[in-house]
Order: C-alpha cells, then structure tokens, then sequence
C-alpha cells in the first residue's frame, strides 16, 4: 500500500528523489518464496523462526523507542560549519530567489561530452542546502535532455555550476569556472537562436 501511493504521487512531488523507494517492490519476489519455503518446515524449526524474528523485532523496536547516546562532539549546523563554501552559496540563491523558489541545479562534464548532471560534488552538497528548493531529482543527461527535464519540472531558475561550455554560443555571456544563476523565461527558452540565455537576467555568483 505505501508503494503504491508513493508510486501514485510521484508526478506531484518536486525532487523526485522518492522514486528511489519504488525499488522495495524488487523484495515481492523473494518475500514469497521465504514464505512458501517457512510453511513446508517441520513445526518445530517452523515456530523456532517465528520464536528469533520475534527476538529481533523486540531488540529492533527497543533501539527505536531509546534515547540516543549523545555525542559531545557533535555541534549544531555541523554540515553547514563544514561545507561553508556551499552553504554560503545556497544562502546567497536564495537570498535571491526567495525561499518559494524552483530550481533546478546543473554541473558541466568536461568539455565536448555534450553532457550535464547533478549527482556528483558539488552539486550534491549544494542540493542538500537547497534541499526545499530543488526540483529534477538526480540526473546524468544530455545537453536536449536536459532541456527537457527543465520544462517537464517548471524549475524558475537554474544554478549552473563550474560553466565548462555546456551550452552553445553563450561564450561572450557566460565565463568558464564562474557560478550563475539564470532565471527561466519559458516564452523563449529552448527556441532562441544563438545562446539560449541571451535574454535572461543572468547572475554571476562567483563576483558577487
């Protein structure tokens, strides 16, 4: 029942990071075959193995409902004390945006692979910041694809990374190395010619 009305929600939800959950269904299988194997033991094994997942329940169900040890070493905002650099960056998008915003955060592969994602750092820690605003869940997609996958999740803006020339034609717009945040207009997005930003407020992060 909880699969499938993730599964039924999935379209509505804006990270798409849930989807990771429908793979418990993949457990079906071997749940069954466990189950027909348990009921052809002899009674005695049968009810010793009831008698031990009980054991386990109870211990599982014990270390929930106790307290936790606590860590003295372990400070409040420790992730954001020691990912600075990404935090400060979250902070200043949405500084920018608003707290409201959908944006979608992308990371140039080296140059001619034609090719941009978000699963690998920094635009991994910089999602975890901007986890209440991140829209497109985790991605390895073409340059049309990615397009695509901007449209498909009416992202605002887009936190491009590290640009490495990913987009064609935005040379005298966009430097390499720099950060920016580019806010969408989806009258003209994907149907300019040239850069497809020529139009669009474009902040550069890494001067300001």
């Amino acid at each position: 029942m909880h699969i499938a009305a993730y599964v039924n929600r999935l379209s509505s939800l804006t990270s798409g990071s849930l989807a990771r959950y429908t793979s418990l269904v993949m457990y079906l299988i071997p749940l069954l075959f466990t189950v027909i194997f348990v009921k052809k033991l002899p009674k005695l094994l049968h009810y010793t193995l009831y008698v031990l997942l009980s054991i386990v329940t109870i211990f599982i169900f014990n270390k929930l409902i106790t307290p936790p040890i606590k860590i003295w070493n372990l400070r409040e905002k420790t992730y954001e004390a020691f990912f600075s650099e990404y935090s400060s960056l979250a902070k200043k998008v949405i500084a920018i945006t608003g707290d409201r915003s959908r944006i979608i955060i992308a990371d140039d592969y080296p140059p001619n692979y034609n090719r941009i994602r978000n699963q690998d750092p920094p635009a991994l820690y910089i999602r975890y910041f901007l986890m209440y605003n991140s829209v497109g869940g985790q991605y390895r997609t073409t340059m049309s694809g990615f397009s695509e996958l901007v449209t498909a999740k009416q992202a605002e803006y887009i936190l491009l990374l590290s640009y490495d020339n990913s987009f064609k034609n935005c040379e005298q717009l966009l430097t390499e190395g720099h950060d920016y945040l580019i806010e969408i207009d989806y009258e003209t997005f994907g149907k300019a010619e040239g850069c497809v930003f020529s139009d669009y407020p474009i902040i550069d992060l890494t001067d300001n």
